[in-house]
């Protein structure tokens, strides 16, 4: 994986560093850092009568001095809340908030309870109703900001032809990104199709999270799958030398805060276009829950070893054969995922009007870097991950966190805290393309890994 020639100059930008830092300390020691600002990871929650959630308080900057905060619940009736555990009393509707202790910055989140899961009443879907998340472009994911009724084409990734076989659609799955498996229809609570749109609607009260969509034939046969992605607005961040602009994090993120395992987003095998579930934890790794198990991993051959598996078993890992690849063929086996200089490919998974970047010494992180193909950044051990402001763009934080990889053989998510991969568009030999972020910190723009590994997506604006 590596394409280092930097190693010496690294560590003896380490010594200098700690030889720095050993000064520092011995004139004295810094100024104050203040707290700014903090906020929840959720701004709304829903629980049933007897139901537990975690809520995560972020202060920023990250390195302010004084990091403590206080809970309260401004209906204790309804629910109570104890060092971010919340749990739910009473149905009804409560506001929970967090104080810091330096400066009384404050952040909420509103919380409604309800008494019983099957209060809640299933409702016609029409897509006069529904808001078009494809007006702009169809894709196979599709960005979701707040709770409502929602429709898309039901055509193929970017295409515009309708999927003239399709009988029906289903929620493949549900996950928050965490160790907490949510129950079916606790982020999306309806689906359906309409006149050539899928249809769906969110639960009442917005909840960050991922979710597959799928459309089936009479027989049941799973004709593509889309992913919608339940997060605040992505932003994009200006990168350097005209690079481009790219997302402020990964895809399928529901953070781009540092230190936040919603910042890890999902994970893609290289050229397909459905994501399966990375780390629940920033420090170890063991994998997020889902509100289905998915199945278990196959190994390539010629029978499953094909686009056409991938897309009728969107949740099936397909581990390496002799080329680290999933891909059994390798005739046309480059193509999956299209750098620039084609239109963007029909498995490419990023919303409309992204991508994924190009990758290789010609791509989008060589060209932000001013032309370097390997760099020291001292990474973050705390928040498990490297903050690439100054380097790739000017915003205060571009962060990548090393949220590991899915292992090509196992399909077992490994290396959590220790590298981060992020696939590019673009193939050098039987390998792909991807920015490598090192155990020792080295930033390699230009490295390559094999296809049937899992790694992140980090799109770029087309």
């Amino acid at each position: 994986m590596k394409n280092l020639s930097n190693i010496f100059s690294a560590f003896s930008y380490v010594f200098a560093l700690v030889l720095c830092l050993s000064l520092a300390s011995c004139a004295g020691e810094g100024p104050n850092v203040p707290v700014s600002s903090v906020y929840l990871d959720y701004d709304a929650l829903r629980l049933y009568v007897g139901e537990t959630a975690i809520l995560k308080a972020m202060v920023s900057p990250y390195n302010a001095d004084n990091q403590n905060v206080s809970w309260s619940s401004e209906n204790p009736d309804i629910a109570s809340v104890t060092d971010g555990v919340v749990s739910a009393l009473a149905e009804g509707q409560t506001t929970i908030v967090v104080v810091t202790e330096d400066g009384g910055k404050k952040a909420t989140c509103n919380l409604t309870v309800k008494a019983d899961p099957n209060d809640i009443v299933d409702e016609e879907l029409l897509a006069s109703d529904a808001y078009d998340l494809s007006s702009e472009g169809t894709a196979n994911c599709y960005v979701v900001t707040n709770p409502g009724v929602y429709k898309f084409k039901a055509v193929r990734g970017n295409e515009e032809t309708l999927l003239e076989e399709m009988d029906g659609c289903a929620v493949l799955w549900e996950s928050f990104g965490t160790s907490v498996a949510p129950s079916p229809g606790d982020l999306i609570r309806q689906v359906g199709f309409e006149n050539g749109y899928v249809l769906f609607k969110t639960i009442d009260v917005f909840k960050k999270g991922n979710a597959v969509i799928a459309a089936m034939d009479a027989d049941g046969n799973l004709l593509w799958s889309w992913h919608i992605w339940i997060t605040d607005a992505p932003k994009g961040q200006v990168y350097f030398n005209d690079a481009g602009v790219m997302m402020d994090r990964n895809l399928g993120a529901l953070s781009a805060t540092p230190g936040n395992v919603g910042a890890f987003g999902l994970m893609y095998q290289w050229g397909r276009k459905d994501p399966f579930l990375g780390s629940s934890s920033i420090a170890v790794s063991v994998k997020a829950k889902s509100s289905v198990a998915f199945p278990p991993a196959v190994s390539s051959d010629d029978t499953v070893g094909t686009i056409e598996y991938t897309i009728s078993h969107p949740t099936t890992f397909i581990t390496g054969h002799s080329g680290w690849d999933w891909y059994w063929y390798s005739e046309g086996s480059d193509t999956r995922w299209t750098t620039s200089e084609s239109p963007k490919s029909l498995y490419d998974p990023c919303p409309a009007g992204w991508r994924v970047p190009d990758g290789g010494y010609e791509g989008f992180w060589v060209k932000a870097a001013a032309g370097h193909d390997g760099f020291y950044v001292a990474s973050d051990e705390s928040l498990k991950g490297t903050n690439l402001s100054g380097w790739f763009g000017e915003d205060e934080t571009i962060w990548y966190p090393k949220a590991g990889l899915l292992d090509h053989a196992t399909a077992e998510v490994v290396t959590v805290g220790l590298y981060g991969a992020f696939w590019a568009a673009g193939v050098s030999s039987i390998v792909s393309h991807c920015l490598f972020i090192e155990y020792d910190d080295i930033i390699e723009p230009v490295s390559t890994i094999g296809r049937a590994y899992g790694c992140n997506v980090r799109c770029v604006q087309e």
